[in-house]
């Protein structure tokens, strides 16, 4: 017969989602969890155009000063409009036609928001091109 001991490893102090990469992200109570991670982290992302890559914190910091968070709770199925707060206090949608140049406007660098591809909205899985 085995005998199953329990033992207490660590503990949850807090849960955050980052529906942008790289951008501040919510903390929030609860997370759907997948096999490809948590429910909306990650689902959005800034490609910078002239390298074509995605942008990153560690070399544009001033993502720092912004905030992304959902409207409502994403799914693995599903995600809802997300709202970015820009270092101005100003509060855009990532689905506005004109977020992408607002944002780059605040990065002083020319960038385009895109969304994850594919039917499964559960982690960014965006194209490095």
């Amino acid at each position: 017969m085995t005998v199953m001991t329990r033992r207490e490893v660590g503990r949850v102090a807090a849960l955050w989602r980052y529906p942008v990469k790289s951008m501040l992200g919510e903390q929030v109570a609860a997370l759907e969890i997948t096999e490809r991670g948590a429910a909306g982290d990650r689902a959005w992302a800034l490609r910078e155009l002239a390298t074509r890559q995605i942008a990153s914190a560690k070399k544009f910091p001033r993502l720092y000063g912004f905030r992304a968070a959902y409207e409502e709770e994403p799914t693995a199925t599903r995600l809802p409009r997300v709202l970015i707060r820009l270092p101005n206090g100003e509060i855009i949608r990532a689905d506005d036609a004109g977020a992408s140049d607002a944002i780059a406007a605040a990065l002083e660098r020319k960038v385009t928001l895109e969304k994850i591809s594919g039917a499964q909205p559960e982690r960014a899985g965006i194209d490095p091109r």
